[in-house]
C-alpha cells in the first residue's frame, strides 16, 4: 500500500517537474525573442551589404567612366601634340632643305647620295631633300614613341 510519506514526496517531485517546465517555457520564449531580433539584424546588415555593394558598382562605374573620359583626354592630346611636332619638324626640314638647294653657293660639297639626285648644274632636286626630311621626321616619331615607355 501506499503510504503518506509516498505521496507527499511524489507531490514535491510533480511541483519541482511543473517549476522546471514552467522555467523552460520562460527561458524559451526568451531565446525565441533573442532570436528573432538577431534575424532582424541579420536582415538589416544584409540591406547595408546589398546597398554597400551597389554603391561600390556605382563608385566603380564612375571611376570607368572616368578613366575613360581621361583616356580620350589624352589621346586627343597625344594626337594633337604629335601633330604639331611632325608640323614643326616639316616645317624645319622644309626651311632646311629650302637653304641647301644649292651647295655650290653655300660651298657645302654634295653627299654620295646627292650626287645622284643632282642636275646637271649641281643642285640637288628637291623632291629628294623633302623624302631625306620626312624619312629622318618619320624615324625622329618612332623614336619618341619608344621613349614613352
Amino acid at each position: 500500500m501506499v503510504s503518506l510519506q509516498q505521496i507527499k514526496k511524489l507531490e514535491n517531485r510533480v511541483l519541482k517537474a511543473v517549476e522546471m517546465i514552467n522555467n523552460l517555457r520562460d527561458e524559451n520564449v526568451s531565446l525565441r525573442g533573442r532570436l528573432q531580433g538577431y534575424e532582424n539584424k541579420i536582415l538589416e546588415l544584409e540591406e547595408i551589404v546589398e546597398k554597400f555593394k551597389n554603391e561600390q558598382k556605382q563608385i566603380e562605374s564612375g571611376i570607368i567612366e572616368a578613366i575613360q573620359k581621361l583616356d580620350v583626354l589624352e589621346d586627343s592630346y597625344n594626337s594633337k601634340v604629335s601633330g604639331e611636332e611632325a608640323k614643326k619638324k616639316t616645317d624645319s626640314s622644309n626651311a632646311d632643305l629650302k637653304k641647301n638647294t644649292n651647295p655650290e653657293k653655300t660651298g657645302t660639297p654634295l653627299k654620295a647620295a646627292d650626287e645622284d639626285n643632282a642636275d646637271s648644274a649641281g643642285n640637288i632636286k628637291e623632291s629628294s631633300r623633302q623624302e631625306e626630311g620626312v624619312k629622318e621626321i618619320n624615324d625622329k616619331n618612332a623614336e619618341e614613341e619608344l621613349d614613352i615607355f
